[in-house]
Order: structure tokens, then C-alpha cells, then sequence
């Protein structure tokens, strides 16, 4: 997919792939390749947390729902980062559950466009950058983890490569 991607001008970064649930990894990889995987505990912050469900403390961090933080953040042993299968990559919109369309970038389309005929879809509606790899369900096209419509995210025109998209009307072919 990054080849695909690359071909037609577009760098797709991994900012967040496996993430252990609780305690962080370092190790080396088989070429002697530092590796570093945040744990999903960590990111369950003070400084994420909203406030809207009760005080922050250990408890919280460890169970509290995942919308109990911004961005939304699940619970160490829930994330679909701690299975494998899920990547956050560089979509832009970080900051906003609905991105303004100048805020996203020209991965966001061509993950959109070609991302599910690699396996990658869409499951977070309110996380642009977020995808998970569902091979079989992603042959569905890329709102098929989100009820099979598109969601606000996808809801929007944009240009790619001098061609202007619907993303939010994709045909499976």
C-alpha cells in the first residue's frame, strides 16, 4: 500500500501502530533497529482526560470509556492498537473531531480512495487518521466499518492530484 501510495506522490507516516496495554516495550529488532511502542496506558493522560466523567485518577485511567478523554483514548486491553491491527497515520485533522477540509491532507484522500483495497479502513468516525486492517470486510469499500455510509469525515469534496473527489460517494466496483 505504501508503494501504491508512493507511486502516485503521497508519503503515508505511521505516527502510532502496536501499542502494548500497559507497560511500554523497547527492544531491538532483528536488523538491531531501536523500536519504542507507547503503551495505551500512557496516553491516558491528565492533560487528556475531560473532566466530564468525575476526578482523574488511577482507576480512571486504567477503565474509565474511552470518550472520558480527547482525543478519544480506549482503555489499556481495548485498543484495537494493542491487537495489531490498527495504525494512526499522518491524515492531519488531529486537532478536531470534524476537520475542516483544508486541515486534512492528500493521504486522507488517497486512504480513502485505495486504502480499503489494501484492507484499510475507516472505524473511528471521529479520528481521520485512525485505520484498521479488516482485508475481508475492507472488500466492502471504505465506509464498511462505519454502518456502510459514509460519516462526516467522508462527507466532503476534495482535489487530489488535479481531480476532484466525493469522497463520500465511492463505488465499489
Amino acid at each position: 500500500m505504501a508503494a501504491a501510495a508512493k507511486a502516485a506522490g503521497v508519503n503515508i507516516r505511521v505516527s502510532s501502530g502496536y501499542r502494548p496495554p500497559v507497560t511500554p516495550v523497547n527492544c531491538k529488532s532483528s536488523k538491531g533497529v531501536d523500536l519504542k511502542f507507547t503503551a495505551q496506558y500512557q496516553l491516558r493522560t491528565v492533560d487528556r482526560w475531560t473532566g466530564k466523567c468525575g476526578a482523574y485518577n488511577d482507576n480512571q485511567r486504567m477503565n474509565a470509556g474511552a470518550s472520558c478523554f480527547h482525543p478519544a483514548t480506549a482503555a489499556p486491553g481495548k485498543s484495537k492498537h494493542g491487537d495489531g491491527i490498527a495504525i494512526d497515520i499522518n491524515t492531519g485533522g488531529f486537532s478536531s473531531v470534524l476537520p475542516s477540509t483544508s486541515a486534512l491532507t492528500n493521504v486522507f484522500v488517497w486512504m480513502t480512495l485505495n486504502g480499503w483495497k489494501y484492507g484499510f479502513v475507516r472505524t473511528v468516525s471521529t479520528e481521520t487518521w485512525h485505520w484498521e486492517y479488516h482485508p475481508q470486510l475492507a472488500k466492502q469499500g471504505p465506509y464498511v466499518k462505519l454502518g456502510g455510509k459514509p460519516d462526516a469525515n467522508f462527507k466532503r469534496t476534495m482535489v487530489f492530484a488535479g481531480q476532484t473527489y466525493d469522497l463520500g460517494n465511492i463505488k465499489v466496483a
